[in-house]
This record gives structure tokens, sequence and C-alpha cells, in this order.
């Protein structure tokens, strides 16, 4: 297939609504004709119409008779690098880890074909996501960052590693083999922590708690590491429920605070006490939900149980 057949399938597979036949003109730098005789052919070559028209609205890809008939085919070439959900997941991922620093849009966005229009689509679905952690997306000229405290950008770091295909791995082995920046040692390292554990507290971690704990260890050593972490206002223990909660489970606590240490130790660096409570969450939801049925939305609600919990101690 032509290289821009090639690229009107790429824009037309990462976008959720039918795109003109202008758009992808001026995106690719072609003719309104030359885009026309290319979906003919793309159409032409399936047999079938995988390229949708419609008069007044434009061109869209059967997204699921593609996946099909390109499966059938075995094509290289025709295969999809990312769903428009994928896509947005990358970025949202890029924005949090780098936050609170600024990004460059047209740099986050250069691994991706995709025209302005769809840019501004995106960065408006991702401030909507982002105002359910309590962050906000600052725009400024031509560039984007995310603003709001460090817990609940971690927070949404771990909520957009859950809709990934990296934490839908049962298995840690599986998991970790997502994350191309984790190290030999890193992934060492934050093995041996759960496997420390699970000694101290006699017990295996089940999943999801083993992969969410995993991942929690791994976003907390990845900020540090990127001095991108902001300071909490409450980066000592000083809260009267935080208090509450660790008094009415002191072994678990201590394990996570054992753990906290360690991470310090491998770090070589200071980190708030306020961490091996963040930690120490994960531990009793993993006490207190164990014989629960797994439902993400319990792990994304996790935040507000355990407010409940804090209550009936007051």
């Amino acid at each position: 297939m032509s290289g821009n057949r090639d690229k009107i399938i790429k824009i037309l597979s990462k976008s959720d609504r039918f795109v003109t036949a202008d758009e992808l003109a001026k995106s690719i730098g072609i003719s309104t004709k030359t885009i026309y005789r290319a979906v003919n052919g793309i159409n032409d070559h399936y047999d079938e119409p995988i390229i949708v028209s419609e008069r007044g609205k434009g061109l869209k890809l059967n997204y699921d008779r593609y996946l099909e008939l390109t499966k059938q085919t075995g094509s290289e070439n025709d295969k999809l690098d990312s769903t428009p959900l994928e896509r947005r997941n990358q970025i949202l991922t890029k924005l949090l880890f780098n936050a609170p620093l600024a990004n460059r849009v047209s740099e986050m966005y250069e691994d991706f074909f995709v025209s302005i229009e769809l840019i501004h689509q995106d960065l408006t679905i991702i401030s909507k996501q982002l105002q359910k952690y309590d962050l906000s997306l600052k725009r400024d000229g031509s560039f984007v960052s995310v603003v709001g405290d460090e817990r609940n950008i971690r927070r949404a770091i771990n909520a957009v590693l859950m809709q990934s295909n990296a934490m839908n791995q049962e298995s840690i082995n599986d998991f970790v083999s997502e994350f191309h920046d984790l190290s030999r040692f890193d992934n060492q390292f934050i093995t041996t922590q759960l496997e420390l554990i699970q000694r101290l507290l006699n017990t295996t971690i089940p999943y999801p708690y083993n992969v969410n704990i995993f991942s929690h260890l791994y976003i907390l050593m990845k900020r540090i590491r990127q001095g991108k972490m902001i300071d909490s206002k409450d980066g000592q223990i000083k809260n009267k429920r935080y208090e509450k909660i660790i008094q009415a489970n002191p072994k678990f606590y201590k394990v996570s605070n054992d753990v906290i240490k360690n991470v310090a130790d491998y770090l070589n660096c200071d980190i708030p006490a306020i961490e091996s409570y963040y930690l120490l969450e994960y531990l009793i939801s993993m006490r207190y939900n164990n014989n629960y049925v797994y439902d993400k939305r319990l792990h994304l609600n996790r935040w507000s149980w355990l407010n409940s919990i804090s209550s009936s101690l007051d």
C-alpha cells in the first residue's frame, strides 16, 4: 500500500470522529482530490469499504472490520499503532510523570500523526480526566503542564496505568516487561520489597495488590529520580486521621516504614515520613478487601474508603 494510503489509515485510526477530506489533505500535504482517490484505492484493496464516507461529515475508518481484515491478510504495514484511548493515556502519562514541569505539545505528539484539531480534543478530554483527581491542565502557548498536589498526581498516574495493558497483567513478570525504562536492578529491588512485605506479614500478596504496590513503588522512585515531586503540605504526619489509622495498624505501618527506608537507602536520599503512610494505605486496603472480587472501581475508590475508615476512628 502506498505512503499516502498508510498515512490516511493511520490518521483515521486515531480519530474518534469523522475527519474531513480537507483536514486529511492539510495533515498529509496533498490535495483533497488525491485523498478521495487514495480512499477509493484503500477500499478496493480490501474489496469492501473499510473507510466510510458521509456527506457533510467526512471520512471514518471502520476500525473493527479493518482489524479483522488485516489479521486475515497478515499485513504488517496495516497494523495500528494505538487507539485514541491508548494515545491519550500515553500523553497523560507523560504529562503526569513530568509534572509540574511544562511540556511542549509538538514534542509530546511527535510520535503520533494527528491533526491540531485532534490534539485540542485530546487535551480537552485529558483536562476533564484530571479534574477527577483535583488536578488541572495548564496551557501556556505551545506548552502544557499538570498542576496539583503530589499525592493526587501519583493517584492519577496509578489510575492511568490501571487502564493500560501493563496493569492488566496478573503476573508481576508480565507486568514488569511492559516498562521499558525499568532497569533489571530496579525490578529486582522492588520485587525484593514485595517479598519482604510477604515475609514480615506472613502472607501472600494477591492480585491486584501485588501489581498495585509494585506500581506505587515504581512511581515513587521515578518521581524522586526525576526531581519532579511537589512538596506535600503534610510531608510529615500531622493529620490526626492519619495518626489514628497508623495507631490502629502498628504492624502494617512498621512494614511500610521499613520498605520506604529501604527505598531511601536504595536511592540515597531522604523521603518524607508521609510516604510510609501512603504505602500503609495499600497494605490495609489489601487486608480489608482481600476477600472481595477485584473491581477497578474499588481501587479507584480506595481513597474514599480509607476516609470512611478514618472517620469511624474519630
